[in-house]
């Protein structure tokens, strides 16, 4: 018969038993809980992704785990067979798990909402500088240009006085320019006309060395003429040398002076030679070859001359056309100039007033764009720290 205190021993086994099962029920909450953080953070990486991928990775890892476990408690132990199964998960345990694992899912997803809120806020923040930039270079562009335009009103004004001094100057001057243009003209007409008489000439004295003397006793009268034509023709060029002589060298009085004395000259040798003709001397009797092509020569010289002196009228007569046409412009264009200078200043100083006052007002709104562009960097500054240079972040 056995003794009181052996008796309660068979029930013992059980008890026994039933602590591996309570060690494996355990065993599979911490590793459901760790299953469920590692999907909470699997959740918060991008489908896809290398993050997302090694994510999953330890989730898939922990599940062969799991199942091996809850196997094991629905096997309960193999030593004990004939002792009672190990109590399963109750649906309380499995609610109270999945709730575990849905708060922290939830806190998961909170954290990574908290992430992106505080990105979209930097960004915000970001771009509400930028924009304070933009805004404040934008109104400083502007007030400058209209600093500008006020300054550059009466542009026009001074470009219309200058236009009437420069039109007053030509008017003025016009007298002076007209006379030296017709005495270059005249000089050269002058010079023109003596040329083409001393060609002529020339030519005569040619044709006259060509011939030969006619009888010195039909001449007698002729030669008395002659000889007074000669006298009168040297008398004539004296005088004109002697006014020559008091006009200033290189003047063009000097000039014309010059150019009479000049065309004198062909009748002084033509006169001579008349008379030398008349008279029968040998320069009228048949002039030796020598004499000849001198005389072929100077015609030469003297066509040489006279076109030289014909091309300079074209010229001069387009020099005083010019000066007449230049003079009568200007005129004109002064009488236009003062009647459009008075609605010009007028207009200038409207310009001017309104630029000003536009001036003054953009300049109120570049003060505020100025402190609201230095208020949202020192936002940001303060809020995230000195912003990183990028393209859009350059003003």
């Amino acid at each position: 018969m056995q003794s009181p205190s052996t008796a309660p021993a068979p029930a013992a086994a059980p008890a026994a038993a039933s602590q591996p099962n309570e060690k494996v029920a355990k065993k599979i909450e911490q590793i459901a809980a760790e299953l469920v953080k590692l999907r909470a953070d699997r959740a918060t990486k991008t489908e896809g992704s290398a993050e997302y991928a090694a994510a999953d990775a330890k989730v898939q890892a922990k599940k062969p785990e799991l199942e091996a476990l809850q196997a094991k408690l629905d096997a309960g132990p193999a030593a004990a067979p004939a002792a009672p199964a190990a109590p399963k998960i109750t649906p309380a345990q499995e609610e109270l798990a999945k709730a575990k694992a849905a708060l922290d899912q939830a806190g998961a997803h909170m954290t990574a909402a908290k992430v992106e809120v505080e990105r979209w806020n930097r960004a915000q923040s970001f771009m509400d500088m930028y924009k304070a930039k933009e805004s404040f270079a934008d109104k400083k562009a502007r007030h400058e240009e209209l600093v500008q335009s006020a300054k550059d009103a009466f542009m026009p004004v001074d470009l219309a006085k200058t236009q009437l001094a420069a039109s007053e100057k030509t008017v003025a001057d016009a007298p002076a320019r007209l006379k030296e243009a017709e005495t270059l003209l005249a000089s050269a007409t002058q010079a023109r006309d003596a040329t083409a008489k001393a060609l002529a000439d020339a030519k005569a004295v040619v044709s006259e060395k060509t011939k030969v003397s006619a009888d010195p006793k039909k001449n007698e009268a002729a030669v008395v003429e002659l000889k007074k034509k000669f006298d009168a023709v040297t008398a004539e060029i004296a005088k004109r040398r002697e006014v020559r002589a008091g006009k200033p060298p290189e003047s063009p009085e000097y000039a014309a002076a010059d150019a009479a004395v000049q065309a004198l000259k062909p009748d002084l040798t033509k006169a001579e030679a008349d008379l030398a003709a008349a008279k029968g001397t040998p320069a009228a009797a048949g002039a030796p070859p020598a004499e000849i092509a001198a005389a072929q020569e100077a015609v030469k010289k003297a066509e040489l001359d006279a076109k030289l002196a014909a091309d300079k009228v074209a010229p001069a007569e387009k020099t005083l056309a010019k000066t007449k046409q230049e003079a009568d412009s200007a005129g004109k264009q002064i009488g236009e100039l003062r009647n459009k200078l008075p609605e010009t200043e007028k207009a200038a100083a409207a310009i001017k007033a309104k630029a000003e006052k536009d001036a003054q007002l953009a300049a109120k709104d570049l003060e505020a764009a100025k402190a609201q562009s230095e208020r949202a960097q020192s936002d940001y500054k303060a809020k995230w720290g000195a912003p990183v240079a990028t393209a859009a972040a350059k003003p």
